[in-house]
C-alpha cells in the first residue's frame, strides 16, 4: 500500500519542480539583479545612508578625507577587474557638484567628472581641498562624496566628511592660532597607558589601526615599530616646546624639524630604510625609546606615541615596554 501511495504522488512532485525552476528562470535567478542594478545607477547618491560597493566588482576601499598642512585630503584606492576596468571618477561637495570645483586631483581644478586611464587598481592620488579656499564655510560638516565607474557603468559610491579648522577661519579665537604658513598646531588628547609585549598588536581606539614593536625576546632591547593601517615618522619634540609633559588641549606650534608638517611614509621603521629619528646598526633598524613617533592611520585619525623602559633598573633591554599614546585632536 505504501509503495502504491509513492508512485501515485510522483507526477505531482514532478510539476511542482518544474513550476518553481520556471519561475526562478523568469525572475532572473541568481539574486544578483538589485545589488547590480543600484551599483550601475549614475544618478547622485542623494543622501550617506550607505555606501555602494560591487564586491569583487567595483569596490572603493580604504577611503578616508583627513586635514592636513591646510589641506583636505582625499584618499582611496578603487579596485576593479581586468574585463571591467575603472573608467572615470565623479567628485561631489554636499552631494552635489555646485562645489567640486574646490578640489583638485593631481594638480587639476576638478569640474565634477574626470576620465581616468583605464586600469585595474587605481590610487586616488594628490586629490585635495585647499582650506583657505574663503568659499569654504566655518563650523559646518562637509560632506565629501568620491564615485568610482567602471567601462560599463557601473559604480561605487564612498563618502567621508570633515570641519575647516577654526584657526583657517578670518575671524578665530582659537589660542592655537599662528602666523608661519611652515608651522602648524598639534594638540592632544588624555594619554593611555599600555604595557606592550614584543610583536603584539596595541590597538588604537576604534580606528581599526594598531602599532606593534617588532623584535626577538630578549635580544632585541629595541625593537621596530610597524604600524597597521597606516604610516608612522618620528616627531622629534621642538626645542621650545617640552613634550616631555604633554598637556591635553594645550596647543603645541611647531616647524618642520619638530612635530613636523609633512604625512609620513612609511608603515614600519625599517622601510625602505631607517628614517630620521631610528636608531640603526647592523642587525636593523629600531625606534628609539623616550622619542615621539607620530601615527597617521588610513581613516584619517592620528596619534603621537612614546614608549619607555617599564623598569628602570634594566632600562631598554627587557619587555615588556611602557607605552603612551595620545590622540590627536588637531590637526584633524
Amino acid at each position: 500500500m505504501k509503495e502504491k501511495l509513492s508512485f501515485l504522488a510522483l507526477p505531482f512532485c514532478l510539476g511542482l519542480v518544474i513550476t518553481i525552476v520556471l519561475a526562478a528562470c523568469s525572475s532572473g535567478g541568481g539574486g544578483t539583479g538589485p545589488s547590480h542594478e543600484t551599483s550601475s545607477s549614475s544618478g547622485n547618491s542623494g543622501g550617506q545612508s550607505s555606501d555602494v560597493q560591487v564586491p569583487g566588482v567595483l569596490e572603493i576601499d580604504p577611503f578616508s578625507v583627513y586635514i592636513f598642512d591646510k589641506k583636505a585630503i582625499i584618499s582611496g584606492t578603487v579596485t576593479a577587474t581586468p574585463a571591467d576596468p575603472v573608467a572615470r571618477l565623479e567628485f561631489l561637495i554636499n552631494n552635489s557638484s555646485a562645489n567640486a570645483n574646490w578640489i583638485s586631483y593631481q594638480g587639476e581644478t576638478v569640474n565634477g567628472s574626470i576620465n581616468v586611464p583605464k586600469t585595474v587598481i587605481l590610487n586616488i592620488e594628490d586629490a585635495e581641498i585647499n582650506l583657505k579656499n574663503e568659499n569654504i564655510p566655518c563650523e559646518e560638516v562637509i560632506i565629501v562624496t568620491v564615485k568610482a565607474y567602471n567601462s560599463s557603468g557601473k559604480v561605487a559610491i564612498v563618502h567621508d566628511n570633515f570641519k575647516k579648522p577654526s584657526n583657517l577661519c578670518p575671524v578665530s579665537s582659537s589660542a592655537g592660532a599662528v602666523s608661519s604658513s611652515s608651522a602648524v598646531v598639534w594638540r592632544f588628547g588624555q594619554p593611555v597607558v599600555e604595557d606592550v609585549d614584543a610583536n603584539t598588536p596595541i590597538h588604537l581606539g576604534n580606528s581599526g589601526g594598531s602599532f606593534e614593536l617588532v623584535g626577538n625576546v630578549p635580544i632585541d632591547g629595541q625593537p621596530d615599530l610597524k604600524v597597521y593601517y597606516g604610516k608612522v615618522r618620528p616627531a622629534n619634540p621642538c626645542k621650545e616646546n617640552d613634550l616631555e609633559d604633554i598637556k591635553p588641549g594645550e596647543p603645541y606650534s611647531s616647524e618642520k624639524n619638530c612635530l613636523g608638517n609633512t604625512p609620513a611614509t612609511v608603515s614600519k621603521l625599517s622601510e625602505p630604510d631607517c628614517v630620521e629619528g631610528g636608531f640603526k646598526d647592523d642587525y636593523g633598524c629600531y625606534a628609539q625609546p623616550e622619542e615621539y613617533f607620530l601615527i597617521y592611520l588610513n581613516d584619517g585619525s592620528k596619534y603621537l606615541l612614546q614608549f619607555k623602559p617599564i623598569d628602570e633598573s634594566t632600562k631598554y633591554t627587557a619587555w615588556p615596554k611602557k607605552g603612551t599614546y595620545w590622540e590627536v585632536l588637531e590637526p584633524r
